[in-house]
């Protein structure tokens, strides 16, 4: 895959663009996604407020830093939700129980690659850069002091969290493989990801145990944020890295064993 990434560049702006051909011809639906977000984004801003009349700070980090870290949260769910979301949703839909998932299979491309991207959602692009520009607008109000370090390491940062967050969302998703109709599957990672939002303090020890080594949802938008905020953490950087690459080999193993299994019961 990695030998042929211009073709994989090339096939994926394809998809943007019929995606937004699709999204032209009913205009007022990306129009009214998009406003459903800025109103979701003012409740959250009065719900921070709110309790923050109440507090000094959640978990350590102070009004600005947490809302940061929210719209940190935001880009990453946006952002999933518009590259890959939808492709994958499709498995739980009947790409696997009706067998459209052969149209995929047999076009000389990796099949993963071609169902997660196969439907992306441009507006969530749009949504997306707007939370990420919040978010640093927010970061700067904070009082720490920012620097070109913390800038770099937390884009390097966001990218790994969105691999990792694509391979939560498809891990849940593979068991539709072997049970056809579980579509109770099509949102695990997206319901926990309302976890993704806050400062790790808050949690107790357990939980931050399981958010960060076993369902390590925190890595995704917890340890980008901390970067940006304080000196960037070696260890914290590295770790991010490391479990990020063994989840990635694991929903490629994972994925192909459920291809076999696929393949067995289509024959």
């Amino acid at each position: 895959m990695v030998k042929n990434l211009g073709k994989y560049i090339s096939v994926g702006y394809r998809f943007m663009v019929n995606a937004l051909k699709r999204d032209l011809m009913i205009p007022g639906k990306s129009l009214v996604h998009i406003l459903v977000e800025v109103v979701m984004v003012a409740i959250m801003l009065i719900y921070f407020q709110v309790i923050f009349n109440n507090t000094q700070s959640i978990g350590g980090w102070n009004y600005y830093q947490t809302i940061s870290m929210y719209f940190i949260a935001r880009v990453m769910f946006d952002t999933d939700q518009a590259l890959t979301r939808s492709g994958l949703r499709m498995l739980i839909k009947g790409l696997v129980r009706e067998g459209d998932l052969d149209f995929f299979l047999i076009k000389p491309m990796d099949s993963m690659f071609m169902v997660a991207m196969h439907k992306p959602q441009i507006y969530k692009l749009l949504t997306a850069f707007a939370n990420l520009v919040l978010a640093i607008y927010f970061a700067n109000k904070t009082g720490i002091a920012l620097h070109v370090g913390n800038y770099v390491w937390f884009a390097l940062l966001i990218v790994v969290g969105l691999v990792l967050y694509f391979c939560l969302n498809l891990i849940t998703l593979i068991p539709v493989f072997w049970f056809i109709r579980l579509q109770s599957l099509k949102d695990i990672i997206g319901k926990l990801s309302t976890a993704m939002r806050y400062p790790a303090a808050i949690y107790p020890t357990s939980m931050r145990f399981v958010f960060y080594f076993v369902i390590p949802i925190l890595v995704i938008t917890y340890i980008p944020a901390e970067t940006l905020f304080y000196p960037p953490s070696i260890l914290n950087i590295g770790y991010a890295i490391i479990i990020t690459g063994i989840f990635f080999v694991l929903t490629r193993k994972l994925w192909k064993i459920g291809l076999i299994k696929y393949n067995s019961a289509s024959s």
